[in-house]
């Protein structure tokens, strides 16, 4: 057996670092946070040929006094705070101390630094962790680290790096997304002597995230605010027509801080349901201000997940707001025609390329249309300020008293909200059926052809129809001819106790019968469940403490509403084609059906005009 034996300080320090740099990026970040709290307004990032022979982060900050110099590189030695209670007073970035500690112990550093007062700038090399010398150097105000070698000593962490290309996209990732937060400072990053992201500073948050997220994305965003004496929420979501097969675009940002929430995400994600297709993302810009005795940031070692005091309440919040400012602006898809794309080649200097190529053509995406995009914006400013509604397209949702506000939320009734839709019955021509599943009117008025698909128009309209039901409490049941056996175990049987009543709100109607197991003797009529059986142990299985069995379940049985839809193939005469439109566009969300998929699309006449190379 062997010896217990204390660990070297060397090793414990490489082992810790594992926990907070574990890659480039993880670099990348630590160092830029740190030039956002020392006060900068530009900061470069340039990567080396090689990402793990050479990163530098140079900044025109505060920098670092001399005699600062070696304490900077111990761990959890920091000027952010000095006790436990300081965190309830916390606005910087880092505060625990071990970035530079970190980075030091698993790589070659060099350090160039001047603070304002001093008169010549200060050069320290950190070999192993340890300050090896310090020397004076002509430098401007401010700091400049470059990281050499990176898991030179650590050879396992650095085999298991992914390619030079993915390290690269994380790096560019995440200075996109750290921009995206700080519309005060300048970001520059390069490689290989090339930019692939410049942004400038920007009073315009909404000119901010068109220069770092393109045209498509700025122009398909909502903004949104709140405001009280705990909380300040503005920011961007997308409308329905733009949405992601990751959640790569959800940005959340905390005191400045880029942070994941799960249940922010969750709560927000809500909103979309039906809204846009299944397993589809929506995207969003959230910059929260936050009181910090509010806000647990210390854990995650990377400091990328926070826990919020309150959580439910911001949430319940956040989700009110996105969907006020969402409903009223749903817009029908619009078919579109693009150039074929090519297959991108395979190798891995021609993929870097075309990293560089999709940089170059974002900045000067951003450099030679934003004039343009600013005249259109104000033109439609223009129009839209002739026909405002209750809430403007340019103007968010905007309150400031607490408690009248929360009110105003929690009572919101997404009816109030449906928007007046420019598609009207009296407009259309029934055309005819495309491949026994699209029926086609020509809207006279508007000058465009729409397309709607018969299955997916009657999913929405059952979809509703059983809502409303469910809202009101007026489910109509069936009786089972032969009630349905459920045998529990302990642990179902524990969960359903207390719960019947719910199910009953949903329209199944259970009753004991014996100790263990239950029967089901009603289910709704307006829908079609193929396995009752299976269906109510899912339920069952999902019963949480505090949580609501109905809303829990509610999508679930909705979309079964389906099932006795309109199917594809069914035939469609003019009047009944003319009644489903009439009844779908009396829907509260007649553009989308219950799984996110499109009811209708449009298509323009200038779009059949170009087809046919009519256009002039």
């Amino acid at each position: 057996m062997r010896k217990i034996k204390p660990l070297s300080n060397q090793t414990i320090s490489q082992i810790a670092a594992g926990e907070i740099i574990d890659s480039p990026a993880s670099v990348c970040k630590e160092l830029v946070e740190n030039a956002i709290d020392a006060k900068a307004t530009k900061i470069l990032i340039q990567i080396g040929d090689e990402i793990t022979d050479s990163i530098r982060i140079t900044d025109n900050g505060i920098g670092i006094s001399k005699e600062d110099i070696p304490m900077a590189f111990r761990r959890h030695a920091t000027s952010k705070l000095e006790k436990i209670e300081d965190f309830e007073d916390l606005f910087t970035l880092g505060f625990r101390g071990e970035a530079l500690a970190s980075i030091a112990s698993v790589s070659q550093v060099e350090l160039i630094t001047k603070t304002e007062e001093e008169t010549i700038g200060t050069k320290v090399d950190v070999i192993n962790g340890e300050v090896d010398q310090i020397l004076p150097i002509g430098s401007p105000q401010g700091t400049s680290i470059l990281v050499k070698n990176l898991f030179y000593n650590t050879p396992v962490r650095k085999k298991y790096l992914r390619s030079t290309r993915k390290e690269l996209e994380s790096i560019l990732d995440l200075v996109e997304s750290i921009a995206l937060g700080h519309d005060e400072i300048s970001f520059h990053l390069i490689y290989k002597s090339k930019t692939l992201l410049h942004s400038h500073p920007s009073k315009n948050k909404k000119n901010h995230l068109f220069s770092l997220l393109g045209k498509d994305y700025a122009e398909n965003m909502l903004p949104i605010s709140f405001q009280s004496e705990s909380y300040k929420v503005d920011g961007f979501i997308s409308n329905n027509s733009i949405h992601r097969s990751r959640p790569d675009k959800e940005y959340i940002f905390v005191n400045g801080r880029k942070v994941k929430s799960i249940e922010i995400s969750k709560a927000i994600r809500s909103v979309y349901h039906t809204l846009i297709p299944l397993n589809r993302y929506p995207v969003f810009v959230l910059y929260l201000t936050i009181d910090p005795v509010l806000v647990d940031v210390n854990v995650h070692p990377q400091k990328q997940y926070v826990r919020l005091s309150n959580e439910n309440y911001i949430t319940d919040i956040l989700e009110k707001l996105v969907r006020g400012v969402l409903f009223p602006h749903r817009i029908v898809p619009e078919t579109k025609f693009y150039n074929e794309r090519k297959e991108a080649p395979k190798e891995e200097t021609v993929v870097r390329e075309t990293i560089f190529d999709l940089a170059k053509a974002k900045k000067e995406e951003s450099e030679k249309k934003i004039q343009a995009y600013e005249e259109e914006k104000e033109i439609k400013e223009e129009i839209e300020q002739e026909s405002e509604d209750r809430i403007s397209e340019k103007e968010p949702v905007e309150v400031h008293e607490e408690s009248i506000a929360f009110q105003k939320i929690k009572n919101y009734d997404p009816g109030i909200f449906v928007e007046s839709m420019d598609l009207s019955i009296d407009s259309m021509d029934f055309v005819g059926v495309l491949f026994k599943t699209y029926i086609i009117f020509e809207d006279k008025k508007n000058k465009k052809a729409l397309f709607m698909d018969q299955h997916a128009a009657h999913e929405r309209i059952l979809f509703e129809k059983f809502y409303k039901e469910l809202s009101e409490k007026r489910i109509e049941k069936q009786v089972l001819l032969e009630p349905i056996r459920l045998s529990l175990s302990r642990t179902e049987k524990m969960k359903l106790m207390g719960n019947l009543s719910y199910f009953d709100s949903l329209g199944f109607t259970l009753e004991w019968f014996g100790e263990e197991d239950v029967l089901l003797r009603e289910v709704p009529y307006s829908v079609l469940v193929l396995d009752y059986n299976s269906f109510l142990r899912d339920a069952i299985a999902e019963i949480e403490e505090g949580t609501n069995v109905a809303e829990k379940n509610i999508y679930k049985i909705m979309r079964m509403a389906c099932r006795k839809a309109i199917k594809a193939g069914d035939e469609m005469n003019s009047l009944t084609a003319m009644n489903l439109l009439k009844e779908l566009l009396e829907m509260d969300t007649p553009y989308s059906c219950p799984h996110g998929r499109p009811t209708m699309i449009e298509m323009t006449n200038q779009s059949f005009e170009k087809m046919f190379l009519r256009e002039v």
